[in-house]
């Protein structure tokens, strides 16, 4: 590391840079050893240090503590990882950090409730877009990303507490799936749960934007029997026409 350090601060730009430092330093150990034999350990680190310092640039890190907070933690873990434990270590702990970071954030998806953009008729989320309304009579929700075993559970439960937070008179729930690309054997069997206890107060789920490959996993755990026919890539628009036109 601290040798890429001085490559970068000599001007080095080709790998013959490499060769070059590399002979210097064989010919240091070799005939200049002796003059380097007394000198105290934190005179050499406080060398490295040097060489190493322009690797740190806390601009970048400012910049990245403000676009992404999480990428900023993980660049400390690293940082400090590397500072404490050494180089192989210190990625190590970072890499190690980023998996289980990602693995929680996938464990909590987030569940966004939608509502129709009066501009452009478009269903955003209405956290974002606080002018965005209620379609008339439904409720329309999102969570991106694969449903899986471990997350399943999670959106159920915050699909639940947007359903008792929805207005009177709501009859349908439709579920936004164009961005995900995955709903495995656990969580559809979770999605035929919670159709039923919404069935039991008198509100359907619709499927919008399905792709035809979950559909098919769907279909494989009996989804149909809670969900009734399952249509692929029906748009929410679609949904909310028929299902409340077949209700009336």
């Amino acid at each position: 590391m601290s040798q890429t350090a001085v490559n970068n601060l000599g001007g080095a730009s080709s790998p013959a840079a490499l060769v070059v430092t590399s002979g210097a330093i064989a010919l240091t150990l070799l005939y200049f050893a002796k003059f380097f034999h007394n000198l105290p350990e934190p005179v050499l680190a406080a060398i490295v240090l040097m060489a190493a310092t322009h690797f740190v640039k806390i601009d970048d890190l400012q910049r990245l503590r403000l676009a992404s907070p999480r990428e900023f933690r993980i660049a400390l873990l690293a940082f400090f990882g590397v500072l404490f434990f050494g180089l192989l270590d210190g990625l190590l702990l970072a890499a190690a950090g980023s998996l289980v970071m990602l693995i929680a954030h996938a464990a909590r998806p987030s569940v966004a409730l939608l509502g129709r953009e009066p501009l452009t008729g478009e269903f955003v989320n209405r956290a974002r877009y606080p002018n965005a309304r209620d379609p008339l009579g439904a409720i329309v929700i999102r969570s991106p990303g694969a449903w899986l075993y471990f997350n399943a559970e999670h959106i159920r439960r915050s699909v639940l507490e947007m359903v008792a937070n929805a207005p009177d008179g709501t009859r349908l729930l439709v579920i936004d799936c164009s961005i995900v690309p995955r709903i495995d054997t656990t969580a559809g069997t979770t999605l035929r749960v919670l159709a039923r206890s919404l069935k039991a107060r008198g509100i359907k789920i619709a499927l919008a934007g399905l792709r035809d490959d979950v559909l098919e996993n769907l279909k494989a755990v009996g989804a149909e029997e809670d969900l009734g026919p399952i249509v692929p890539r029906r748009s929410i628009e679609d949904c909310l026409k028929q299902t409340l036109r077949s209700d009336s």
